[in-house]
């Protein structure tokens, strides 16, 4: 009787498996890469991260400045959103030219008075 059991038992076990098997039959690699759409992601802007108030425009002004002072690129001061901050990454870009090549005429195309006798002072 217990062999009798054991076997019910076994053969009971073994079409389960096979059941679960036929049911969940595993998809495909082809399947999956059809399904799976890859993620774009958009780099944002300082404006967009931070929100267009005055304190942001601010902010992402002086990350523009300090990029085109360290690149020593006065064209990269036209992305500067407000014109006085324009004039001042001008001014920041032209001094650290002037400096680095000891020019003391490019002092005079500096704005900002006390930026410009600095500039004066260093090159001499």
């Amino acid at each position: 009787m217990k062999n009798i059991n054991l076997i019910i038992i076994l053969v009971i076990l073994i079409i389960a498996f096979a059941l679960v098997t036929l049911i969940k039959k595993p998809s495909s690699i082809e399947d999956t890469d059809k399904q799976v759409q890859p993620v774009q992601y958009r780099v944002l802007s300082c404006l967009e991260r931070c929100g267009d108030t005055e304190v942001c425009r601010d902010y992402c002004d002086t990350i523009i400045i300090n990029q085109a002072v360290s690149a020593k690129d006065i064209k990269k001061c036209n992305e500067v959103a407000k014109q006085d901050n324009k004039v001042l990454c001008r001014d920041k870009v032209t001094f650290s030219i002037a400096v680095s090549n000891k020019d003391e005429s490019m002092c005079e195309d500096i704005t900002n008075i006390d930026l410009r006798n600095s500039c004066m002072d260093m090159v001499k």
